[in-house]
């Protein structure tokens, strides 16, 4: 990777994280790749988010104006969408993974290819998904209302001919479109696959596309802050039990492996991870107060696997449930 690249992901990684003060749930996040195009720069802004992963209802579901921000930059072009806002249907609000982005390469230039989901009151046998697609310097959208079996696993599918559905994305170049085409057809075969939690792109299907060359991703986000603030909090207030809580939400979304934090697909392979969680374990009863202030600054620079580590060995080593450690 250039030292630009890093230099860029640095930047925005040194960002403190926009859920300080906001109660709706927002994604940023930069992907950074070379092509024939020269350096590349997307950065995508989600605001007010509905995303499937929000068990404890820390951020509404409905009333807030919805819409995402994309721009693409590399020393070729440039080009730039929104959409959302309140050009929404009524009740509507859009959710988006970043693990759900896909690339395709054509002509040596990466297609990205960016799924939109939506979440509204209620859902019958129509479940909406939308695309914004940018490729050489070009933006397309496309619109797709997938016919869905009632049952919550309900299989679902186009109501058209896959002949049709080459029609409706024939604007892109032919190739790419061809493998739009097979990918909608095939990957959206559920209600889950279009009403997500972020854990269905680890399932096989999503993981058959190839990344970019040297691909650098820089991830903010509210959800995984929210969830270890409230850790934080609960620890200063020594309410043992809700800390445990919310540190059980964190590993149930974002864990992969012992110890081993992964948010949005980004994670560190780091052999030494037991060994650091042994240090600060060795801590918590002398330096309690100042592993909290560690882990909350660590958690404002997105660094996520360490402060996980420090919340997860002061609740193995701390007390048992409080007295007064009742709900908010």
């Amino acid at each position: 990777m250039t030292r630009k690249l890093v230099y860029v992901l640095i930047l925005v990684f040194s960002v403190p994280s926009v859920a300080q003060n906001i109660d709706e749930d927002q994604v940023s996040v930069v992907k950074l790749w070379r092509d024939l195009n020269g350096s590349n720069q997307l950065s995508i802004h989600v605001g007010a988010t509905c995303n499937n992963y929000d068990s404890k209802r820390l951020f509404a579901k409905t009333g807030y104006l919805s819409s995402i921000e994309v721009e693409l930059i590399n020393e070729e072009n440039k080009v730039n969408t929104i959409y959302g806002g309140d050009r929404l249907p009524m009740d509507y609000m859009l959710m988006f993974y970043d693990e759900g982005i896909w690339f395709a390469e054509h002509n040596d230039v990466q297609a990205v290819f960016i799924p939109v989901f939506y979440c509204r009151p209620y859902f019958g046998n129509e479940m909406p998904l939308s695309y914004i697609v940018l490729y050489n310097g070009k933006r397309y959208m496309y619109h797709f209302d997938y016919l869905c079996k009632s049952d919550i696993l309900g299989k679902c599918s186009l109501p058209f001919s896959k002949r049709e559905l080459n029609k409706r994305v024939s604007n892109l170049p032919k190739e790419l479109a061809k493998q739009f085409a097979d990918y909608l057809w095939d990957i959206y075969t559920t209600r889950e696959d279009l009403f997500p939690n972020h854990l269905i792109f680890r399932t096989e299907k999503y993981t058959k596309t190839r990344l970019p060359y040297e691909l650098a991703t820089a991830y903010n986000a509210s959800y995984p802050y929210v969830l270890l603030d409230k850790v934080n909090r609960y620890l200063e207030e020594d309410k043992y039990s809700l800390a445990r809580t919310y540190l059980t939400e964190f590993e149930y979304v974002y864990l992969v492996g012992e110890l081993t934090v992964d948010v949005a697909g980004f994670y560190v392979q780091d052999n030494s991870i037991g060994q650091k969680a042994v240090s600060y374990r060795a801590r918590v009863n002398t330096e309690r107060e100042k592993l909290l202030e560690q882990a909350k600054f660590l958690t404002r620079r997105n660094q996520y696997q360490e402060a996980y580590l420090i919340y997860k060995v002061i609740l193995e080593e701390g007390k048992p449930l409080e007295i007064n450690d009742s709900m908010e």
